[in-house]
């Protein structure tokens, strides 16, 4: 549908999808196969001539990466946690295209607790110029609900707020760089009381609409009885992170010299 449709198509594909960590050659990190890879594939196949992926998931994306390491129709980006016995443990900002073609390959690591000013500043600075520089003819997405700061297997602290701006950020950049072309697989999150709720703020992005902050009873219904808590209060409900705000201001800090790092190797 992205390619067939024409400009200003987008599709969203939720759980399970966005299985990024999965090589051409063995399954990893949960993911047994590769559907982002497979899109970017097929969408090649189609006829397109370029096309970007985005990772914004708490974890590197790096079968995507090494799939199509050594391809220049296909650039990949992502922004993800990295630290020490984080998995994959991969994507430094040294980590580049093959020589010739080094800003297909495109990496922001950033350290545990940084948020949504880290976070913001490496889509701003570095993923926007990297994809327009590029010029696709269609851009695929990984949104992992991971990075939010409820998320209990990561450490990234963004918010409901911050992460709704970056939702809205992507489609923009979809718009403007290739006529709308999106394909958004979603990704996953561990936290199934932010899970839905962020799938709901990326499509409501992607549909070029606001969504109520009303939750649907049954959903809330859901949460009360396979969780055995209360749901949230509203679609946007967010307590805040939790971590000391120093550790939190440490965090950005570092992730603002990545971001600088990783855009000063741009071409």
């Amino acid at each position: 549908a992205v390619w067939d449709g024409g400009a200003g198509s987008r599709a969203f594909c939720p759980a399970p999808s966005g299985l990024h960590h999965a090589f051409a050659n063995k399954a990893s990190g949960f993911c047994i196969y590769n559907d982002c890879a497979l899109a970017i594939a097929w969408l090649l196949d189609a006829g397109a001539e370029r096309v970007a992926y985005v990772d914004l998931d708490a974890h590197h994306g790096n079968g995507v990466q090494w799939i199509f390491h050594d391809d220049p129709r296909v650039l990949t980006v992502s922004v993800h946690e990295f630290a020490y016995g984080f998995y994959p443990g991969t994507g430094d900002v040294t980590e580049r295209g093959p020589v010739g073609t080094p800003d297909t390959t495109v990496n922001v690591p950033l350290p545990p607790f940084a948020g949504d000013v880290a976070m913001l500043a490496a889509v701003e600075r570095v993923v926007e110029p990297a994809v327009r520089a590029f010029a696709p003819d269609a851009l695929v997405v990984h949104l992992g609900a991971d990075v939010h700061h409820a998320d209990p297997l990561t450490h990234l602290q963004m918010t409901m707020a911050g992460m709704e701006e970056m939702y809205r950020r992507v489609v923009a950049l979809a718009d403007d760089a290739c006529a709308g072309r999106l394909l958004n697989t979603a990704g996953g999150g561990y936290n199934p009381a932010t899970l839905g709720r962020l799938w709901a703020l990326q499509l409501g992005a992607m549909a070029g609409q606001v969504p109520d902050d009303e939750l649907p009873d049954a959903w809330c219904d859901a949460v009360r009885q396979t969780l055995g808590q209360e749901p949230p209060g509203s679609l946007r409900e967010d307590p805040g992170p939790e971590w000391d705000a120093d550790q939190r201001a440490e965090g950005d800090r570092v992730g603002l010299e990545n971001v600088a790092r990783a855009e000063a190797l741009l071409g």
